[in-house]
């Protein structure tokens, strides 16, 4: 699953969030999905920035805006609310390029 979570369209930043089932990870699938609905975020949507927030203890999905060229610009504490506790979130960000 993957999709914008919210697009802030007065300041045109998009906020997509992902997730796969634990049968598929360690595939390139979910990275591959990120690269195409990011891209989908700036060439048709023209936002000019992207954010995602990763929870810090899932270490899969941190490596995928690494991958993709993401910035972690900060860490959110208490950020949401999983299962019966509170998770911190690294935050990343990736401008748009220039086309």
């Amino acid at each position: 699953m993957i999709g914008h979570n919210r697009i802030d369209w007065a300041n045109r930043i998009g906020f997509p969030a992902y997730w796969i089932v634990p049968s598929s990870q360690g595939q390139g699938i979910m990275t591959a999905c990120c690269r195409a609905v990011i891209d989908h975020a700036f060439r048709e949507l023209k936002v000019s920035r992207v954010i995602v927030a990763v929870a810090t203890s899932n270490l899969r999905a941190q490596k995928i805006p690494e991958r993709l060229g993401f910035t972690k610009i900060s860490t959110l504490k208490k950020a949401e609310w999983l299962y019966d506790h509170h998770v911190d979130h690294y935050i990343y960000s990736l401008a748009a390029p220039k086309f």
